[in-house]
């Protein structure tokens, strides 16, 4: 009688057995489940920062591309203000024409316009920016000259005044003395073009007396 009662006993537990092994089966699956929904959500969650570090990445490009093309733009302008050539005795001839021709645009008489050399240099340095430096003294009126620097500054070179007086000479004439400097940048292969021989200085005495 006791040993039907332990059969019945197990007969009635196993259903239970049974139902707490589904019960377990079903949690690990749930685990299993949730561990892979965690691995799929971290590799989403990782290829969402690698493409946003691209994206980020692409934009700086752009943007460093956009700086370089502006700068790229900057330096052109820059260069069609500046001489170019490739030795400084280019540059003082070809500065020294275009400074005579706007003086006598203008109706002025120069009587002198020297370059200033720099310290014993022959060649250019390449991609550098140098001066080119020219003393030039002058007669004319105020009207001729206040004509020249509006042609001066209507110039596709830029030529800057340093240092500038005037001195009384006859009626309404004056004696006018200035500093101009000038930039230039050395091309390799490209050599200043001008339309009259190379000289050292310009000198042109004037024939009126003092």
């Amino acid at each position: 009688m006791r040993y039907l009662s332990q059969l019945i006993g197990r007969d009635q537990l196993r259903p239970f057995l049974i139902a707490v092994t589904v019960l377990l089966l079903l949690l690990n699956g749930g685990r299993w489940l949730y561990s892979l929904y965690e691995a799929k959500q971290e590799e989403i969650d990782s290829k969402i920062a690698m493409l946003e570090q691209h994206r980020l990445a692409t934009s700086n490009i752009e943007t460093l591309q956009a700086k370089v093309e502006i700068l790229e733009k900057t330096k052109k302008q820059l260069d069609n203000h500046l001489f170019s050539g490739g030795t400084e005795e280019e540059i003082a001839s070809a500065s020294q024409i275009m400074l005579q021709k706007h003086l006598t645009t203008a109706g002025l008489e120069p009587e002198s316009i020297r370059p200033i050399r720099q310290a014993g240099e022959k060649n250019i340095e390449k991609s550098a920016l140098n001066k080119v430096l020219l003393k030039v003294n002058l007669t004319g009126t105020l009207n001729q000259f206040m004509a020249f620097i509006a042609n001066l500054y209507r110039s596709p070179e830029f030529l800057k005044i340093e240092n500038l007086s005037f001195k009384s000479y006859k009626n309404d004439q004056l004696k006018i003395f200035m500093d101009l400097k000038g930039f230039y940048r050395n091309i390799p292969g490209n050599s200043v073009k001008t339309t009259e021989p190379v000289r050292e200085d310009l000198q042109i005495e004037s024939t009126d007396s003092q």
